[in-house]
């Protein structure tokens, strides 16, 4: 590889890492989008995902305990991928919704489910034990809009990795995208290190779904 290749792949492995089982996955993985001479978005996804998923992660200096925040720029940087696929024109709540639906991995998917329950404000519609991933994204929407336009960032924790107690939220949200909005109270019992890690396995399954059909094509 000549020394920009080289740097940026450097820039970036100790990042990715993590996310595949061995070396050879990882490069093959870099390599081919760093290098695609065909189209440099995918070199622009990666360069995205590690910018801002790495920026989402600083977030918790400024307000500690709490992920509004990080979750702000997690859903940043999904709007972000979806305006770098040519013509390609979705809502902004379409978009994570979108996300969500179809590129989380499929234990992950079962994990948030089963981790997450919905219950509405008066408490006399049961809870939701398997909440839809809709709903899941309807609830990250409400966050960043809750931040977005009243200023508030210090209402969504995850589950403490050191506690078995889940936390209760109450944010204006729906509970289907072209619903009303009410006050939903959801239970989350998910840790952030198991959101981040859905996340993260998902941007790469993007990213891989936009080389496959655009980069390899005729």
């Amino acid at each position: 590889m000549n020394k920009e290749t080289k740097i940026l792949y450097e820039l970036h492995k100790s990042f990715f890492k993590s996310y595949f089982q061995n070396e050879e996955e990882l490069e093959r993985f870099l390599l081919e989008k760093i290098t695609c001479s065909k189209d440099d978005i995918p070199r622009r996804m990666i360069n995205t995902v590690h910018r801002l998923v790495v920026l989402s992660d600083d977030m918790i200096k400024v307000r500690s305990g709490s992920r509004d925040l990080t979750i702000f720029f997690i859903l940043t940087c999904i709007e972000t991928l979806y305006t770098l696929v040519p013509d390609l024109k979705m809502k902004k709540q379409d978009i994570i919704i979108d996300f969500f639906e179809k590129y989380l991995c499929e234990n992950d998917k079962e994990k948030i489910q089963t981790k997450i329950s919905i219950l509405v404000d008066d408490h006399d519609t049961p809870s939701l034990e398997d909440p839809s991933i809709e709903q899941f994204a309807l609830l990250l929407i409400a966050v960043r809009n809750n931040l977005a336009h009243e200023g508030v960032y210090w209402k969504l924790h995850f589950e403490d990795e050191s506690s078995e107690d889940s936390m209760l939220h109450t944010f204006k949200s729906k509970l289907k995208k072209d619903g009303g909005f009410s006050d939903i109270t959801y239970e989350i019992g998910i840790t952030y290190k198991e959101f981040r890690l859905a996340c993260m396995r998902a941007f790469i399954n993007f990213i891989n779904d936009y080389y496959r059909t655009h980069c390899l094509s005729d």
